[in-house]
């Protein structure tokens, strides 16, 4: 299977969604390369394990939410992001709009459609 060459970073504050997420991608066949909670840990991860992608959470624990985490490590790498939040609110979406990010997978998640999903955002990038 092809995922099992792509390479992802989860970046989520919520341990259980970490873990699940970590689980679903790995019986999927996709690599997770590292896992981080905070914004500056996914920036310091970010530049060390170069992911294909990272799943962003954008409600993270620290000074500065995933929205921005995400604008720092665009300012290193152009890594594919693909934001995850129960919040889809108008001014958060244009602020992941801004960003470019590769998809914005809505909260609780889906395991089919997250998959399906992934298959999207990997066959575009």
């Amino acid at each position: 299977m092809e995922s099992s060459q792509k390479r992802i970073m989860i970046v989520e504050d919520n341990m259980i969604i970490q873990l699940d997420l970590e689980d679903m991608l790995e019986y999927a066949g996709y690599q997770v390369v590292a896992k981080a909670s905070t914004g500056q840990e996914a920036i310091d991860m970010a530049i060390v394990n170069i992911p294909d992608l990272i799943l962003m959470d954008i409600g993270l624990k620290g000074p500065i939410d995933g929205i921005e985490t995400a604008e720092r490590i665009k300012l290193e790498s152009d890594v594919a992001i693909a934001f995850l939040s129960g919040n889809s609110d108008l001014k958060t979406s244009q602020r992941v709009l801004d960003i470019q990010a590769v998809s914005f997978i809505i909260k609780p998640i889906n395991e089919g459609v997250f998959l399906a999903e992934l298959e999207k955002i990997f066959s575009q990038i």
